[in-house]
């Protein structure tokens, strides 16, 4: 490329890859990212590192795997020095900027580094990240945005907010140099409660209005803890209801996604390179378990990833992939150091494995529900996982009594 371009990496919180337009999921969750998939690739088999946010975004803004940046095993904090994504992009010239709305992502654990300016959205840093006009904004429009006049928390949304901390960085910076910008929306992270405007978006064919659907959602967050441990089954109308929920905040988020993207390009004329991925998957009772930090199944660990601006081989696009690799590739298209980035660059070679990795799980939550629960036959212990096309191999660390064992399963 002539000019460097521009780089908008965009992750979405706890978002399925089945749950998406690009997978001809039933419902058109994500019509924005759709048309960034069109543009260039959809990757069919990403694969994140971690199974969680903690693990998985550190390794997005690292280029290294779990066990090698530590975060969620005994480190909570990236050390001080650690050469960062952002760093790489900084040291070539760009200007770099880092907007969340997850506290795992955020200057507590030390992934701010190597950001020129680093906004956590959340309700405590709101004066000091987001201007009073578009706080002014948003509580004008709370039920286009947001939950209406709510004083739960949980169901209250943040990416009108996110997109305009964004949004004002941004326009003070696209001209002048090129950018790299990280932006973690938190939705559709569970609670699962859609802002008003999207609430009803797929509740056409549940028995409960969409309010109450809305309830079912935040009284499973409410107790999933307990109803994990007991091992309680919600029946099909209670799953509908939070399957509707979730994918609403799907579809509330891409809007917001594509409202950005199109306020990027209208800024600048300079050529973008957009990825928009998530961190994890999540779980809907699968192997009795809901949410996320169990397990290195596909449920949780196979993401969306749809990548533009780019110029990638056609055969890429079915192969598994790893954030790390995308991540190396960029890197290397504007000429950016990659020593040390554990990914292979796209352009030139094709991965023929994944590896998600994953720390010992915290039985204590679920134990204070029933004594006697335990994760077995799943992941107890620190965990590694290898998937390719066809086959996952999994290897447990101290699952039982310091043992290892290992399962290997054909994934159809």
């Amino acid at each position: 490329m002539s000019r460097r371009p521009h780089v908008i990496w965009i992750t979405l919180d706890s978002v399925r890859a089945d749950h998406t337009s690009m997978e001809d999921y039933r419902r058109d969750t994500t019509p924005a990212v759709r048309s960034i998939a069109e543009e260039g690739r959809y990757f069919q088999s990403c694969f994140a590192h971690g199974k969680y946010t903690l693990t998985s975004t550190a390794s997005i803004l690292t280029g290294t795997y779990p066990t090698w940046h530590r975060l969620g095993y005994e480190r909570s904090r990236l050390p001080e020095g650690t050469k960062t994504i952002p760093q790489r992009f900084r040291d070539v010239g760009y200007a770099t900027g880092g907007f969340s709305s997850n506290r795992y992502v955020s200057a507590e654990t030390g992934l701010d580094q190597g950001f020129d300016q680093f906004s956590w959205i959340h309700p405590s840093t709101l004066l000091g990240t987001v201007s009073p006009r578009h706080l002014v904004g948003y509580a004008l429009s709370i039920r286009r945005h947001s939950a209406g006049l709510q004083r739960d928390p949980y169901k209250h949304a943040t990416p009108y907010l996110l997109n305009h901390a964004a949004r004002d960085w941004l326009s003070e910076t696209l001209e002048s140099s090129p950018v790299f910008a990280y932006l973690h929306y938190n939705e559709p992270h569970r609670p699962y409660y859609p802002p008003l405007s999207y609430i009803d978006a797929y509740t056409d064919s549940l028995a409960e209005s969409p309010r109450s659907a809305g309830e079912i959602s935040m009284n499973v967050h409410r107790n999933v803890e307990r109803l994990i441990a007991t091992g309680t089954e919600l029946d099909d109308g209670e799953l509908a209801a939070i399957r509707s929920m979730y994918d609403a905040e799907i579809r509330y988020t891409d809007q917001q996604v594509g409202s950005l993207l199109n306020d990027v390009r209208s800024m600048s004329d300079r050529p973008v390179v957009v990825v928009v991925t998530a961190d994890h998957g999540e779980l809907f009772g699968e192997y009795g378990l809901m949410g996320h930090k169990f397990v290195l199944r596909d449920e949780l660990t196979r993401v969306p990833l749809a990548v533009s601006g780019l110029k990638l081989p056609t055969d890429r696009s079915s192969s598994v992939v790893q954030h790390a690799d995308v991540l190396r590739t960029i890197l290397a298209t504007i000429g950016a150091d990659t020593e040390g980035v554990q990914g292979i660059n796209l352009e030139t070679d094709k991965r023929t494995f994944a590896v998600s990795q994953h720390h010992r799980t915290d039985l204590e939550p679920y134990q204070t529900y029933n004594p006697e629960y335990e994760m077995r036959p799943f992941h107890e212990g620190e965990c590694s996982s290898i998937r390719t096309d066809e086959f996952r191999l999994v290897r447990e660390e101290g699952a039982t009594s310091d043992c290892t064992r290992s399962q290997t399963k054909r994934v159809t």
